[in-house]
């Protein structure tokens, strides 16, 4: 019985090509911000779209938890593998992933290993022991936050000059995908692409993400359309 439960959680996260094109255009509507993103299944829409009214900021009316995807064992693993083949097809040339403070950690780990190519942890701030690289970023509310990465010559060794690939859960305004694009750069590290399941654009892009990042970043479902 289990297995059969299985197999229909499979197909439930399964689109032909066909329904998953249509799917996208009539997501994106000519928008480029929305084009960004490539869509996942319809079927899991609520479950993806869980969200908590008020949350972290004041002023913020609804905040998407993501992280339950985790209750859904063939969902997250379809978005692994979905990581997983963008990154490959993205650049062969890709050296060390990243992964972004704090739900990135959700994805990136496992990509990694399934990649066999080492892994950077951008944390929180006074989130890591030893020396360390830190940025400072602004939050959609104004709310001012830090990221930092380890940075002593183990870390030295696996980032300097090295070709990156940075993974977030979501991708919204561009805050804090930009600080940590910037401190992989602090650190020697060479910003080879950007990576997120999801994309949120009730906020448009900061001008120096478009800039920047924009042209290699990646996202597969955007979370705010009805």
């Amino acid at each position: 019985m289990m297995k059969n439960g299985q197999d229909n959680n499979d197909d439930d996260i399964k689109t032909s090509m066909s329904e998953e094109n249509k799917l996208r255009q009539q997501e994106t509507n000519g928008n480029p911000l929305k084009s960004e993103a490539t869509t996942m299944n319809y079927n899991n829409r609520a479950f993806i779209r869980h969200n908590i009214p008020c949350f972290s900021h004041r002023g913020i009316l609804q905040y998407y938890r993501t992280a339950d995807v985790l209750l859904n064992p063939p969902l997250y693993l379809h978005i692994i593998n979905r990581l997983k083949t963008v990154i490959e097809n993205n650049s062969s040339s890709i050296e060390c992933l990243a992964s972004n403070a704090s739900r990135g950690h959700l994805y990136e780990p496992t990509v990694a290993a399934l990649l066999q190519l080492p892994l950077i942890c951008i944390q929180k701030a006074n989130g890591l022991p030893g020396p360390t690289l830190q940025k400072d970023y602004s939050m959609v509310y104004s709310k001012s936050e830090r990221l930092e990465i380890a940075y002593d010559e183990t870390i030295k060794q696996s980032i300097d000059g090295k070709y990156v690939a940075l993974i977030d859960d979501c991708i919204a305004a561009g805050w804090s995908i930009l600080a940590a694009a910037q401190l992989i750069e602090q650190a020697g590290g060479i910003v080879a692409g950007c990576f997120a399941p999801f994309n949120d654009t009730r906020h448009g892009r900061l001008e120096l993400f478009q800039e920047k990042l924009q042209m290699m970043t990646t996202t597969f479902y955007v979370l705010n359309e009805e």
